[in-house]
């Protein structure tokens, strides 16, 4: 990429198993008019940065350090959508504590790096359509466990992140 600015954000990024279960999920919505999320792309965004610099990089690699993630459970069993943003996604219908602190300790950290907070509440969510123009999503009954004890910092790959 040169020295272009990246963009950036940490993530948790989910095992075969979870991806497989994700997977699941979207193919039993059936047929839509909407673009599929490759499986490899699945993921729940913590904290987007955006464009960034090699020193902005450089910053959010010690604030990652400096973070301690103590591991959590997390049960996805609930499918939504964003209408503005056109995305359909699956999500816990309980958040835990301990995401909801992971969320906060990132954001605090990044205060140091000029980073300015998102003002949105978190809503810890895994895409698995964009372009997506219903008005609701199926009724489904799943639940997809995921034990997470790591998060990552990630470089988008596309205009839009979920």
């Amino acid at each position: 990429m040169g020295n272009s600015a990246k963009r950036l954000f940490f993530a948790l990024w989910p095992n075969e198993v979870v991806r497989g279960g994700l997977y699941g999920i979207q193919k039993s919505f059936g047929q839509v008019s909407a673009r599929k999320l490759a499986p490899e792309l699945f993921h729940i965004t913590l904290v987007y940065m955006g464009a960034s610099s090699a020193k902005d990089q450089s910053c959010y690699e010690e604030v990652a350090d400096s973070v301690r993630l103590r591991s959590l459970n997390l049960t996805l069993d609930r499918t939504g959508f964003f209408r503005r943003a056109q995305v359909a996604f699956a999500a816990p219908t309980e958040i835990p504590e301990v995401l909801l602190e992971l969320n906060e300790q990132l954001n605090q950290g990044l205060s140091q790096c000029d980073y300015e907070r998102e003002l949105r509440t978190y809503r810890p969510h895994v895409t698995l359509f964009r372009k997506y123009k219903l008005k609701t999503t199926p009724d489904l009954d799943f639940k997809v466990e995921w034990r997470v004890d790591r998060f990552a910092l990630v470089e988008s790959v596309s205009t839009n992140t979920g």
